[in-house]
Formats: C-alpha cells, sequence, structure tokens
C-alpha cells in the first residue's frame, strides 16, 4: 500500500499526462456543478480533496486516478 501522500504524488503525475493529451472544459459553471461533491468529501475524509475535470469530448466515459483525481467527459 502507499501513504496518501506517495497516492496524491502518483495521481498528480498521472493526471498532468492527462491534461496535457486531452482538451479540458473550462466553463466556470461546469467547474462549480462538478466540483460541488469535492467540498463534501473534504468535508468528510478531511485526509484529501478530490479534483474533478471535464474533458471536452462526445464519448461516454469517466475515469479515476489515484490520489483523488476524478475526470467525467461531457456527455
Amino acid at each position: 500500500m502507499y501513504s496518501l501522500e506517495r497516492e496524491i504524488a502518483l495521481g498528480k503525475g498521472l493526471a498532468q499526462e492527462v491534461e496535457r493529451s486531452s482538451k479540458l472544459i473550462d466553463d466556470p459553471v461546469v467547474t462549480e456543478y462538478v466540483n460541488r461533491s469535492d467540498r463534501i468529501w473534504c468535508a468528510i475524509r478531511m485526509r484529501a480533496c478530490l479534483y474533478d475535470k471535464v474533458i471536452d469530448s462526445d464519448e461516454v466515459n469517466a475515469f479515476a486516478l489515484p490520489g483523488g483525481f476524478f475526470y467525467v467527459n461531457r456527455d
């Protein structure tokens, strides 16, 4: 098992790769909507927060990376 710090570091590296190769939606309304769950999760867990991003793709898909990094496609 990884420590929480190592898991987050691993996830950050993988998230950078995803964000370099994908077009993300940069709309404040969409960002606020998907980040609402982050505040709830942080309040419950208090150890690590979630990082949600929306990928501009019409394919139906969603995935998670270590350390709380979640991606969903717009459609």
